[in-house]
């Protein structure tokens, strides 16, 4: 089994984002081996859970389970922080990776389904909530009430899973107290829309200062089933204030963390200047402004709404009675841009990799063989060459200083029609290949090695892609124990 030269190398050669430092990409072994971090209790864990620390809660959890890849209560614990911190796509492995433990199967079975539910996944939502129900997690208040499967309710098969749940027969009326309600059969239209939203953005579950990320990216405006203008959104000032940039009119928009409120200034080239201040409301990013200018007395709030990966919906609204009654203005509808780069990613041949091209600003977190994370930020550039290939040069900075740098270059290689990938040291010193594939949809880069847990397998995803940029992450599964290590590398590609 092959040995590589620094931790970062072993994350992430022949990826699109870190590589080996040039202080010490010259050496042909890794640093000695460190002594084994200490292993937290379940206790541990949990207290760090209880304070609301999801962070800490899911650093700890991973350590119990590499060091105990048995202790289903462990697995269960790590996916449900996963879960409650929005790690949607790595909470929904860990989820399937406790469901192989008996003790933990029904609720594990459970929280698959809420994944796909909030990741707008209907069908296979309900057919774990029907193996959580068969397994023996059978609360009718817990289904009804759960936030996460609120995108189901619409569905006809809401309504007879809840029935089942409650034990009656059919043509039986359902209990009043539960939120099992009756409706009508979804349109192929309305079906057709709902898919092309893209899963729902769950902003309960999002940290508060990132709760308008989901605004990034270019934007079609639609009023009345028009279209009427154009949005690009995108973060400045260190990542601090998110700016809204459009043909008639500008945004601002930015947290302040004593209050947690967030602060918006509009403009328009009419010169108008409108100031409103707001939080989450429900599921939804509501403004309040205190001061209308086209109306005296009156107060206003715009409304973002129905938030999903690729829509969302606002409404402007004005009050004349101080809040106790509301009229609405006007309403639009957004449309993220970039469908076809998104596409791009599941392509054949080199044309997947086509949302690598551009400049991009990088922020990145990566797990030390201590478990503790370091961070850091920089920038990237890709370039299709004459012959075809994709050739991207990166330059990061750790937040000690330390400099990464290196390049990737993905080609297609003729003869066996597979796509070839190489990372190269800034130096040229260390060269090393990975297995490029396309996995449900998602582009993965594999790649192997060893480190001082022993010989391991990388699966690299880019996710999240879409005009504004992409995301990546890793996972390591440690051959010998069986155990898989979800996210030791987690990184955003945002587009300059």
């Amino acid at each position: 089994m092959s040995r590589r030269p620094s931790l970062f190398t072993l994350l992430l050669l022949g990826t699109a984002s870190l590589v080996a430092p040039t202080a010490t990409a010259q050496q042909d072994t890794p640093p000695a081996p460190q002594p084994a971090a200490e292993v937290p209790t379940l206790q541990e864990a949990g207290a760090l859970l209880q304070q609301g620390d999801l962070q800490a809660a899911s650093v700890a959890y991973a350590k119990i389970v590499l060091a105990q890849p048995e202790n289903a209560q462990a697995w269960q614990m790590l996916g449900y922080s996963l879960h409650m911190s929005g790690d949607l796509d790595r909470a929904l492995r860990v989820h399937t990776k406790a469901a192989t433990f008996d003790a933990v199967r029904p609720i594990a079975l459970y929280n698959i389904a809420c994944v796909h539910a909030l990741q707008g996944r209907a069908d296979e939502a309900f057919a774990f909530l029907e193996q959580a129900v068969e397994a023996g997690f059978n609360d009718p208040n817990q289904y009804g009430s759960d936030a996460d499967l609120r995108s189901l309710h619409s569905d006809p098969r809401w309504v007879a899973l809840g029935r089942k749940l409650q034990g009656l027969e059919v043509g039986e009326p359902a209990f009043e107290s539960q939120e099992w309600t009756e409706a009508e059969p979804t349109e192929a239209a309305e079906a057709a829309a709902l898919k092309k939203r893209g899963r729902t953005v769950a902003l309960a579950s999002v940290p508060v200062e990132q709760q308008f990320d989901f605004w990034l990216g270019e934007w079609d405006v639609a009023m009345n089933g028009d279209f009427v203008t154009e949005w690009k959104v995108a973060k400045e000032l260190d990542g601090k204030v998110i700016r809204q940039s459009g043909p008639y009119s500008m945004t601002v928009v930015n947290f302040e963390p004593t209050t947690g409120k967030w602060h918006m200034t509009w403009m328009s080239t009419e010169g108008h200047h409108d100031v409103l201040v707001g939080a989450r409301e429900g599921d939804a990013m509501v403004m309040h402004q205190k001061v209308v200018r086209e109306e005296a007395g009156a107060i206003g709030r715009w409304t973002l709404h129905d938030i999903h990966k690729n829509y969302f919906a606002t409404k402007w609204e004005l009050s004349r009675d101080n809040g106790k009654t509301w009229t609405t203005e006007a309403t639009m509808e957004c449309w993220r841009k970039g469908a076809a780069q998104e596409a791009s990613a599941s392509a054949a041949g080199i044309e997947r990799y086509e949302f690598l091209l551009g400049e991009f600003s990088v922020e990145y977190k990566a797990m030390m063989p201590d478990q503790s994370w370091v961070a850091g930020k920089g920038s990237c550039s890709a370039k299709r060459m004459d012959n075809g290939a994709i050739v991207e040069k990166q330059k990061l900075t750790q937040e000690d200083g330390t400099v990464w740098e290196g390049v990737t270059t993905r080609s297609l290689d003729p003869e066996s029609g597979r796509i070839l990938v190489n990372w190269t040291s800034a130096d040229g010193q260390v060269s090393v290949d990975s297995k490029a594939a396309l996995e449900n949809g998602k582009v993965v880069e594999i790649s192997g090695g060893e480190d001082q847990y022993g010989a391991f397998r990388d699966r690299l995803y880019f996710t999240e892609i879409d005009s504004a940029g992409y995301s990546v992450w890793l996972d390591r599964y440690y051959t010998e124990s069986g155990t898989t290590i979800e996210g030791l590398y987690r990184a955003r590609y945002s587009r300059k």
